[in-house]
């Protein structure tokens, strides 16, 4: 097991990249944190602008990664928010799971809308942060009648379906494009953060944008997260390119809890045949590749997205294989959520 010595050492070349000073005497590193399956580095940066923290988070991953039998490396930012702003932060909310792949069109937004639902329906208390910001849908499969309130300099989240909703899709115009560099994006998915009134939370599902781009890595870094969920489809193409957003999360220290295979397989409901109109278990050797956990195929039922385009859920009467398959996937996430450690 590492010495907190090891640590110090590594991290006193870590430069801020601005100064060219030391983390460390420059006051940046808060605290550290050695567990038997890795290391967790608190970092309270000076001036933390996305760009920056990218840098600083770079910089000491790299060095993290020099020392032997390092583990799991997390890495934490302490952002500096007003007060007002604390006390309706991420300090009230238990587990941050977020939800990405590594290209579009494979269903991670369906993914995040009934994974918060069926926790929901296990009695957790739930919030859902669509922060897909380029291309925010949640609000409206879930919310079309829902809105948004103000209460003093809070945002009030919409009730969908008993989940506390945020979307840029309240706010954006829905016929026009959001055109936003990465500090923009950033910036808003820590205002949805840390000024909404999300109250006490035992999950909030955040929905990231699709790709490894500057969106999906800035917002990664803006949000304290117990792990991702990587969300693919079983084509080779698909699949290889979720391996990707895997190592992308790897290297900025953040935990992938498994891998989500959606689309899997369409059962036909007059004769019953199973048929894999996408091909078969890319997902799972992708997980079995990257060596994260698979946890489950979903099906391709046509009253999801029929649903969806209604803009409320589909229930278990109308799309039983598919509610089914998602209430075991949920217990599965739940039991790997780690209450202490790194694992």
């Amino acid at each position: 097991m590492l010495q907190k010595d090891q640590v110090l050492k590594a991290l006193s070349v870590a430069l801020d990249p601005d100064t060219n000073t030391d983390l460390l005497s420059s006051g940046q590193i808060k605290n550290i944190n050695i567990y038997k399956d890795g290391i967790q580095v608190i970092l309270a940066p000076k001036n933390p602008t996305p760009e920056r923290l990218q840098k600083i988070r770079s910089q000491v991953q790299e060095q993290l990664e020099k020392l032997p039998e390092h583990g799991i490396i997390k890495i934490d930012f302490t952002p500096e928010v007003p007060e007002t702003s604390k006390e309706a932060s991420s300090s009230k909310i238990k587990h941050t799971i977020a939800l990405a792949s590594g290209k579009g069109g494979v269903g991670k937004s369906t993914v995040a809308i009934y994974l918060a639902l069926s926790l929901s329906r296990k009695g957790f208390s739930v919030g859902l942060l669509d922060a897909d910001i380029y291309g925010a849908s949640a609000h409206l499969m879930i919310g079309p009648k829902a809105s948004i309130g103000v209460n003093g300099r809070q945002l009030v989240p919409a009730n969908a379906y008993g989940i506390k909703l945020m979307s840029m899709g309240f706010f954006a115009n829905t016929e026009s494009p959001v055109i936003w560099r990465g500090p923009l994006v950033g910036k808003a998915v820590r205002d949805f953060i840390e000024l909404t009134e999300w109250g006490e939370l035992d999950y909030l599902v955040v929905d990231l944008p699709p790709g490894t781009g500057d969106a999906p890595l800035t917002l990664a870094q803006s949000i304290k997260l117990d792990g991702i969920i990587l969300v693919t489809t079983p084509q080779e193409a698909a699949a290889s390119v979720a391996a990707k957003s895997y190592y992308m999360f790897k290297r900025l220290g953040i935990p992938v809890i498994g891998l989500v295979e959606n689309m899997s397989y369409f059962i036909c409901q007059k004769c019953g045949a199973r048929t894999e109109l996408f091909g078969q278990s890319g997902g799972e050797r992708t997980a079995s590749k990257i060596g994260v956990k698979f946890l489950g195929k979903l099906p391709l039922v046509p009253e999801v997205a029929m649903a969806a385009d209604k803009g409320e859920p589909v229930d278990e009467k109308h799309a039983d294989s598919f509610i089914k398959e998602f209430n075991t996937l949920t217990e599965q996430i739940i039991n790997l959520i780690p209450e202490k450690g790194l694992q």
